[in-house]
């Protein structure tokens, strides 16, 4: 089931919300509030479904991608592969305590989703 972005029309706080393709419209009401699909969002994050924004900050990102992740007693101290030759091969890869991967950017996102086959090139 996809994920779309939807802002609220009255606090302009930006929602992830997974619903069915036929069932996602322009407006939707969530707990009574009207929220408004984000499509500048959606582009921005070049993601459906993978992506999710920090509850803690509005801001776009960091955000931390669940398919992209691993298993969490495979995550380090420092919040890189514990094995050694993984960590070799994506010295760049960072992940939350959770084994979620941690993107800072766009940019960053396209990459590393790449380099674990999650993204066409």
């Amino acid at each position: 089931m996809p994920t779309y972005c939807y802002k609220s029309q009255k606090t302009g706080e930006v929602r992830d919300v997974r619903l069915k393709s036929s069932e996602a419209s322009d407006i939707i009401t969530i707990e009574g509030e009207q929220f408004e699909r984000d499509f500048a969002t959606e582009l921005k994050t070049g993601s459906q479904g993978i992506l999710r924004t920090s509850a803690k900050s509005n801001s776009l990102w960091p955000k931390t991608s669940v398919s992209a992740g691993i298993s969490e007693n495979q995550v380090g101290k420092d919040g890189h592969y514990k094995d050694p030759r993984a960590r070799a091969r994506f010295p760049h890869h960072k992940f939350d305590k959770k084994g979620n991967m941690v993107f800072n950017s766009v940019r960053e996102y396209r990459k590393q989703t790449q380099e674990v086959g999650l993204e066409a090139p």
